[in-house]
């Protein structure tokens, strides 16, 4: 019987009080935990560390899957270095080993061996841009579940409509934005340690997103061992 584990510290979050209600509604149990234990029938809510754990591997990050490349206009390579100029640079091997941010490879004269430590390589670098507005859109097998402005426009205003063929087998969140008048795409994450815009009336979209998801985990799981 399916089963929900919550990572503890997000006891209080949006997304654990729907994983709750539709546990209460559906006679399912749930787990709030410090460490995850994996089961197949289980899914996981929580931070990237405690839902990689709970896999039992890393998920590479494809921020940028071929599919969506006529939503990038913007400057995006990969490199082991940082370059001397300011760019935004994000892990290129594991999601979350530190938050996307603007870096160089200098800062205010620090020896470059002292900053490298905390955000060292490899990256994914691109030019620093401005959003003017962001949301995110929920993929569950290849099919948008639901869309939501996170970042520029009112909660109840539905976000541009992204014209776009997922593969059939895809699961995750894509986040897009506004650059120039243009959609442009942000990034791609994998369907696990997601948070939820859509608000608790709409839980049961995000339920189906966790569900989806998993199974897609459990496959990428079965093909690495």
């Amino acid at each position: 019987m399916l089963s929900f584990q919550i990572e503890k510290s997000h006891i209080n979050s949006c997304e654990a009080k729907i994983i709750s209600l539709y546990c209460l509604k559906n006679n399912l149990k749930k787990e709030f935990l410090v460490e995850p234990k994996f089961d197949e029938n289980t899914i996981s809510f929580g931070s990237v560390d405690f839902c990689e754990k709970f896999y039992g591997m890393n998920f590479v990050p494809n921020y940028y899957p071929e599919f969506l490349n006529r939503f990038i206009s913007r400057k995006i390579w990969q490199a082991n270095i940082l370059p001397i100029k300011y760019v935004f640079a994000k892990p290129y091997d594991k999601y979350k080993r530190f938050s996307g941010k603007i870096l160089q490879r200098f800062v205010r004269g620090a020896p470059e061996c002292v900053f490298m430590e905390e955000y060292r390589g490899p990256y994914w670098l691109s030019e620093i841009v401005e959003f003017s507005k962001e949301w995110r859109v929920y993929v569950a097998n290849g099919k948008i579940l639901a869309q939501y402005f996170y970042l520029g426009e009112e909660e109840d205003i539905p976000p541009p409509k992204v014209k776009v063929k997922f593969p059939n087998n895809f699961c995750g969140a894509v986040d897009f934005g506004m650059l120039n008048n243009r959609i442009e795409l942000i990034e791609s994450h994998h369907p696990f340690a997601i948070g939820w815009y859509g608000g608790f009336s709409e839980g049961e979209k995000y339920i189906e997103f966790l569900k989806t998801g998993h199974k897609y985990l459990l496959t990428l799981r079965k093909n690495s061992l």
